[in-house]
């Protein structure tokens, strides 16, 4: 995806706002929403030069990142910091770009997870709460089962790192399987 200069700016620009989220999550374990609206306003200005990917995929690219990883912040399975910086990356990468990046995402925070329940202990605690997500979202009618009680974990995953790992995969070294 960095064939020309445009490309290197928006790559440049974006990795700029995900090594600011990733200190902030790693330090504070939030993302600031300031940080995430200057995100999406420089994605969605970005889109508008001559060169760029177009208003409208920036904003759908947005909204779907937002949608998306919405679910998840609904489940608790994310905060909503980690929402709003997958949306703003939506809108640096554009739509239809945004939905392998998403993909990217997802396998690299199940990399992350996996790795960081390891090095916390946390990792029985962790799957069963997965099992019991899953269980309830794929196979279970809602009118029989009662939602999963999660396990309370002392720490909770940065997952800024996976959204910085996902992007920055999917950036330089596009996968477009479809």
């Amino acid at each position: 995806m960095l064939h020309n200069t445009p490309d290197t700016v928006r790559f440049i620009t974006m990795s700029i706002l995900l090594l600011v989220a990733l200190y902030q999550d790693a330090v504070h374990r939030k993302i600031p929403n300031t940080l995430t609206l200057a995100g999406v306003l420089t994605g969605l200005g970005l889109s508008l030069t001559p060169m760029g990917i177009g208003v409208g995929s920036s904003c759908i690219g947005g909204m779907v990142g937002l949608l998306g990883f919405g679910v998840f912040y609904m489940f608790r399975l994310l905060g909503a910091g980690d929402v709003k910086l997958v949306s703003a990356i939506g809108f640096f990468t554009g739509y239809p770009s945004i939905l392998m990046v998403s993909l990217s995402i997802l396998f690299a925070g199940g990399v992350l997870a996996l790795a960081w329940g390891a090095w916390t202990s946390q990792l029985l605690p962790a799957l069963a709460n997965l099992h019991s997500f899953w269980q309830r979202l794929l196979g279970q009618s809602m009118s029989t089962m009662p939602w999963p009680r999660f396990i309370p974990t002392p720490e909770r995953l940065p997952y800024a790192f996976a959204i910085a790992a996902g992007a920055w995969w999917q950036m330089a070294w596009p996968w477009h399987p479809f």
